[in-house]
């Protein structure tokens, strides 16, 4: 999972066409489908840390349909 790939989508919205940021992508939604990875986690002092290239992966998910 590449979330430097998922960055530089971010920052740059044509390198959503290419092969590596749709794989980067696809892997993302599936590990969070399967409950590997999660958006935004609770730690121990109780502050959420919000996975910011995680989130983005999935609005650019949407945004390229």
């Amino acid at each position: 999972m590449s979330s430097k790939a998922i960055e530089n989508a971010w920052n740059d919205r044509a390198l959503l066409e290419t092969k590596e940021t749709q794989q980067a992508i696809r892997e993302v939604i599936q590990n969070l489908n399967d409950g590997t990875s999660r958006v935004a986690a609770e730690p121990q002092n109780g502050t959420w840390t919000v996975h910011e290239w995680i989130k983005k992966s999935s609005n650019s998910l949407f945004s390229n349909m």
